[in-house]
């Protein structure tokens, strides 16, 4: 996975500069049935799925943050990466609550998502720690895993089988 850790990086350091815009601006199109998993897909769906538009670190990576204070001194926070790395889209939840991994099952639970494709990812997610692969209908996914201290770090790489193959 190229790249992925590099972002992480930049999304903390971005992460107290987030704001969310003013409600009134303009949402992209909902990702319907039959979209394919693209980059841009994924940025509409996370766009309308947080109504918030992402930080864009360059035009191959944006930055989904949310949080709050949960107590005087327990911010609770989660940060989505979107990456459009060099033959893969990547998609990086760092969290420190359920939030975030809610935001991922809904992405997996998204239109852009056969049923059966659905079904595999969840599969694919709960095997737990380290990194698990496995080609799932029209992609080659890679989830890689990790629980460090006090966040949960999940990447899913999605590499279309077209590209898979060469």
């Amino acid at each position: 996975m190229k790249g992925g850790a590099t972002y992480l990086v930049a999304v903390v350091l971005l992460g107290a500069t987030c704001t969310a815009p003013a409600a009134e601006q303009r949402r992209p199109a909902i990702t319907r049935a039959g979209d394919t998993m693209t980059f841009a897909n994924a940025i509409t769906f996370f766009q309308n799925s947080l109504r918030h538009e992402p930080v864009r670190v360059n035009k191959r990576c944006a930055v989904f943050y949310e949080g709050e204070w949960e107590s005087g001194n327990i911010y609770r926070h989660s940060v989505i990466v979107v990456e459009n790395a060099d033959e893969d889209v990547e998609i990086t939840v760092m969290t420190t609550d359920d939030s975030g991994v809610q935001w991922l099952r809904e992405f997996i639970d998204s239109p852009m998502f056969e049923p059966r494709e659905t079904e595999q990812l969840f599969q694919l997610l709960q095997r737990g720690p380290g990194t698990h692969r496995a080609k799932i209908g029209r992609y080659r996914v890679e989830v890689d895993r990790w629980k460090p201290k006090h966040h949960l770090i999940i990447v899913f790489s999605f590499t279309p089988n077209a590209r898979a193959s060469r």
